[in-house]
């Protein structure tokens, strides 16, 4: 559940990175919702967008939804793998996919 916390965490830090936020903007033109996501994004990517993964997925595990928590933080972690563009644009953002798969 630790690593749950931690992932949340990252989305946090990284829903106010323009960068990010473009990339991901970008990843959902091509694709609209990322698999597993369907039912939590609303259609336009802001800079709302992870920090509001991350409240819910807080949420799903304060309400010891375990599971829940973890398949949203994998669909999660698939999509942001996808928002490659975010090293490009600002290289001090990292590997989303290595950081997220770390978590």
């Amino acid at each position: 559940m630790t690593r749950l916390y931690v992932f949340t965490g990252l989305l946090d830090r990284y829903s106010a990175m323009p960068a990010v936020v473009t990339a991901l903007r970008g990843y959902r033109e091509r694709t609209l919702c990322p698999p597993g996501l369907e039912p939590h994004l609303v259609p336009a990517t802001d800079d709302n967008t992870l920090a509001s993964i991350a409240f819910k997925g807080g949420k799903l595990l304060r309400e010891e939804r375990t599971r829940e928590a973890v398949e949203r933080a994998l669909a999660t972690r698939h999509g942001c793998s996808r928002a490659r563009r975010a090293r490009e644009l600002t290289p001090e953002v990292g590997d989303l996919n290595e950081l997220m798969g770390q978590a």
